[in-house]
Formats: C-alpha cells, sequence, structure tokens
C-alpha cells in the first residue's frame, strides 16, 4: 500500500473539526508504554525496513500516537515484497492493529490530493533542473596494457559536463521535456608513448561547444505513452544504451501492472558520437515479477553502416604580378580608346616577361629592359588557396543486439543487477577474423544510498565477460563505467578490439542531499587474446582501469 505525503495528510487532519474521526478510540491517543506495537516496528528498524531515530529505535521513552505509529506502519507496507517472512508477519499484524488509522489516511489523502490539484489549476507546471559532473578517468579505453613495448604512457582523462534542462506540462496529459549540455575533456593523455593532447575541438565528442541534449514531446494517457524529438533512452538494463539521445520517436504501453513494452526508430548520431546519420530499431520490454523483482528484455537493431568522414587539404598557390600602364613622354597614361593602336593600355609583367595587348595587335610582347615608358599601375601579390576534401567511408558498425537482464532487491540493503547479450551479427570481420558476440554483466550492491538524503551510501561489486562484438565498445551508448573492450577503427574496418573480462569495486557516497561522489577500480583483461594483425602483438592483461567522480544535481 503506497503512500505519499502521510505527514501532510496527518497535520491536516489537526486542522479538521474536533469531532474525533472514530467514535470508538481517540486516533490520536498517545500508545501506552509497553504496547506490543513498539518492539515490532523496532525490528522493522534493526532490519533496515523502516528508518528509527538514529539510534535504532523510536524514541525510548517517547509515546507515539495512533496516526504517527500508522505512518510507520503504510511506510513499511511499501517495502512488504523485499522483505522477509518474519518482517511480512510483523507488517501484516501492524496492518490489522492500526487498520482504521490507515482507513482514514487514505480519505484525508484523496482529499488533500484533490485540494493541491485544485490549487495547481491555473499554475505554470515550468521549472529548471540540471546536474553538473567533474570526472577522472585512468585507462578509460582500455588503451593501455602490458607486454607492449610502444606503450609507455598513461592514458588519462579529466571530463567536466553541465546539463541544464526545462520540463513543463502545458497541457493534460501532455509533456515537454528539453535539456542542454556542455562537457570537454582536458589533461587527456592518450596513451601512445607518453603522448598527450587536450581535446577542445573533436566533432565526436562536441567538445567545448554546447549541444541540445534533449527535446521531447511526451504524450501519455490510459497506459500509453508517445514521445517524438530528441528523446533520452534506455534499453533494458544498460548494456545497450542508457541516458543517451536518439531523434526519432517511440511508443509503449503498459499492459496491467506487470507487463511495459515500448517500440521505437531513431538516429543514434543524436548522442554525439557519430558524424553521420545512424538509424537504429530499438524496442524495450520489462516485466515485474513481483515488488522486488523486474525482467527485461531489449533489442537494439542499426539500419545502417556507420559513414565516418576523413578530410584532406590542397594548396593551390597563384602567382603574383605587377600591372603596369604604359606613358607617353608627358607622363599621360595612354589607352586602346584613345585611338593610339600603337600602343596598349595595360601591361601584365611578372618580372621576367611582359605582354600587352590593343586591338590592332592583339596579344604582344613588351620590350621591359626599358621600363622609363611604363607606369606601375598595382601589384598583385602572390596567394595561397587551401580546398578542403572529405571523404566519406563506410564502417563496418553493425549492431544486431539483444539483451535480457534482471533487477532484484535480495534484502532491504541488497540489489542485484545482471544481463546477458548477444549481437546476431557475422561471425568474422572482413579481415575473416572471428568475432565475440556474446556479453555478461552483473552488479551486487549493497547499502542504501539516497539522492536527496545526505550520509547515506552504496558499496558495490561487478564482473564483465564481454566479447569484443558484443557492444559498443568504441562510443560508449551503454551503462557500464568501462568501456567494454578496446574497440577502433582500421582502414574501412571496426576491429572491434579484445573485449573484456574482470571485476571492479566502486563505492558512492552521498556527501550532502543531491551531492554524490563515486570512486571505482578495475581489474581486467581481454577476453580473448589478440587476434592476429589488430594491434600487432597479444597480450594478456591491460593496466588497471580507475574513476573518480563529483556529481551534483539540482
Amino acid at each position: 500500500m503506497k503512500k505519499k505525503a502521510l505527514v501532510a495528510a496527518i497535520l491536516a487532519a489537526t486542522t479538521l473539526s474536533a469531532t474525533p474521526a472514530f467514535a470508538a478510540q481517540n486516533p490520536f491517543k498517545d500508545m501506552p508504554e509497553g504496547h506490543w506495537a513498539y518492539d515490532a516496528v523496532n525490528m522493522l528498524v534493526k532490519d533496515g525496513v523502516v528508518d528509527g531515530y538514529g539510534d535504532g529505535t523510536f524514541g525510548g521513552d517517547k509515546l507515539m500516537n495512533r496516526y504517527e505509529m500508522a505512518e510507520i506502519v503504510a511506510k513499511a507496507a511499501e517495502k512488504y515484497g523485499s522483505v522477509g517472512m518474519k518482517d511480512k508477519g510483523a507488517i501484516k499484524k501492524l496492518q490489522r492493529e492500526f487498520k482504521a488509522e490507515l482507513k482514514d489516511m487514505d480519505a484525508r489523502l484523496a482529499g488533500l490530493e484533490q485540494d493541491v490539484a485544485e490549487l495547481r489549476k491555473g499554475q505554470s507546471s515550468f521549472k529548471w533542473y540540471g546536474d553538473t559532473r567533474l570526472r577522472y578517468f585512468q585507462n578509460k579505453d582500455g588503451r593501455m596494457f602490458k607486454g607492449s613495448a610502444d606503450q609507455k604512457g598513461k592514458e588519462r582523462t579529466y571530463e567536466k559536463r553541465v546539463r541544464l534542462g526545462i520540463y513543463g506540462e502545458p497541457a493534460k496529459n501532455l509533456v515537454v521535456d528539453a535539456r542542454i549540455k556542455y562537457e570537454d575533456n582536458t589533461d587527456e593523455h592518450n596513451g601512445w608513448g607518453g603522448n598527450h593532447q587536450n581535446v577542445w575541438d573533436d566533432n565526436y565528442k562536441d567538445q567545448s561547444s554546447f549541444r541540445l541534449d534533449k527535446a521531447s514531446l511526451i504524450w501519455n494517457n490510459a497506459g500509453t505513452k508517445f514521445a517524438i524529438g530528441r528523446n533520452e533512452m534506455n534499453l533494458g538494463q544498460g548494456l545497450l544504451w542508457w541516458e543517451n539521445a536518439m531523434d526519432g520517436a517511440y511508443v509503449a504501453h503498459q499492459f496491467g501492472p506487470k507487463v511495459n513494452v515500448m517500440a521505437g526508430y531513431g538516429d543514434m548520431a543524436a548522442a554525439g558520437w557519430h558524424d553521420s546519420t545512424m538509424w537504429a530499431y530499438f524496442t524495450n520490454t520489462t516485466f515485474k515479477a513481483s515488488p522486488a523483482t523486474t525482467f527485461t528484455f531489449a533489442t537494439l537493431h542499426t539500419n545502417s553502416d556507420l559513414n565516418t568522414a576523413s578530410s584532406s587539404y590542397d594548396t593551390e598557390i597563384t602567382e603574383g604580378y605587377t600591372k603596369y600602364v604604359l606613358k607617353d613622354s608627358n607622363g599621360t597614361v595612354k589607352s586602346a580608346a584613345d585611338g593610339t593602336q600603337q600602343k596598349t593600355s595595360t601591361i601584365w609583367y611578372d618580372g621576367s616577361q611582359a605582354m600587352g595587348w590593343n586591338s590592332t595587335l592583339g596579344n604582344f610582347k613588351v620590350d621591359t629592359s626599358d621600363t622609363s615608358n611604363l607606369k606601375v599601375d598595382s601589384v598583385v601579390p602572390t596567394t595561397a588557396t587551401t580546398k578542403k576534401n572529405t571523404t566519406w567511408t563506410k564502417k563496418d558498425y553493425k549492431f544486431n543486439q539483444f539483451a535480457l537482464g534482471m533487477n532484484t532487491q535480495l534484502a532491504p540493503k541488497w540489489n542485484l543487477v545482471a544481463e546477458g547479450v548477444y549481437n546476431n551479427i557475422a561471425e568474422k570481420n572482413s579481415y575473416g577474423q572471428k568475432l565475440d558476440r556474446k556479453g555478461f554483466w552483473t552488479r551486487l550492491t549493497y547499502g542504501k544510498m539516497e539522492w536527496r538524503k545526505a550520509n547515506t551510501w552504496d558499496i558495490y561489486g561487478e564482473y564483465f565477460a564481454l566479447g569484443n562484438a558484443s557492444i559498443d565498445s568504441k562510443f560508449w551508448g551503454h551503462h557500464l563505467n568501462i568501456s567494454g573492450g578496446n574497440s577502433y577503427w582500421k582502414d574501412d574496418n571496426n576491429l572491434w578490439g579484445n573485449g573484456v573480462r574482470g571485476w571492479g569495486l566502486a563505492a558512492e557516497y552521498m556527501l550532502a542531499a543531491n551531492t554524490n561522489i563515486e570512486v571505482a577500480y578495475y581489474k581486467l583483461k581481454p577476453f580473448d587474446r589478440t587476434p592476429a594483425g589488430q594491434w600487432g602483438n597479444t597480450f594478456n592483461d591491460y593496466n588497471d582501469v580507475a574513476l573518480a567522480a563529483l556529481t551534483y544535481s539540482f
């Protein structure tokens, strides 16, 4: 039984008529000391079902009235599906004891929500929201590995991102959601021979510029949602696509309380990494097997090869020259138009050869050994013109992915996420090398981090077994803290890299409400040894991967 604004409902109740809601009992009477409900609630606190006063109890000598106790029972009931049998029994017993108060809360809450709805009429629903993130990565793209003579540097990058969004409900069932984003990388060491660079103008990442990150028009009615524009998409548990933009449309429908199905079509280039249109079909199905467990099935199918641009430049040199005119003995400039047929109006001279023209002789050479009869008209300098040539190349960037995942709350402080993926494409690339198309990822989390509550935290461990062609490790549209491999381009082929196996540990802590710090460390190795011809050598181990991030939302 999910309740919202219970405290407001209780306060509202105190402002109503002094006539008690129930003739049989006073809902505001303090419960006596020693009542069994105190022990039941304190047990739920110790089991992490509800929060106490900080010392793990509900107040020691502080007596509670029945409405205060009912509020606690309502909150505990929200987690009924994820608790153990002992706690379920306690919640059921408490619900029977406070049935009258809970029923009265329902009635008062319904009235309060109606009042709030009336107050909202005529008021603007527009609001701002946003977030900032500072993140440091060591070996972000998996380029650094042991055993290679030319890998002497450390790959690292420092990332900054700011997003600012607007949200509004201009009409019933209609939502407008838009956001702009700025991000850049600095102190970027590429890992090759220790070289480094600051990347301020990279078309693949939209560095040092603002971009439209989201612009959605969403209609939602009777369990059906339709969205069009630049939509932020999540597929499955995140191995395919997570919190990234697609230009296009999708429709989703809620079939009863357990099943939701979504399908759409969009341009993946909206995320900012591709420099050409990249259309894809996508679907997502969720099945809520219980209040604690949800299963997902997602697909992503790209509709074309990825076209990438490369540029070359040609320089054309135009030699300069001096432009003369003839003059007579008095220094008067003559021209073909004044009737002096033996003279010409203009002489072009490049320092070695002069040419003249008149209507009688046409083009003729001019003796410039004696320039007394020539007058400088102007000087045309040597010029250089640069021409940009753009070549578009089709890359082997094909995805026909299927992902089956699960998210389950094992206990109040334990959560498990797992997802497997398969990319149904050709078994070999254009070089005849075998592709590993299957992958698996899981994350086990302990703790109870709440974004709006300071000093809450969690820790999690992850395991990866991702074949080189199972997910996109080049442009990173997925949910992981690691790239998932080291895919790169060579000639007109995506060589897919080496995939990844390994594990990681991470911790998150809320420094304040809406302010989070996260640190993570990963120990990784290739999913398989390097196929011949990809990196020029073989290796068995990546250098370690690490990250630290500070995020604030508002």
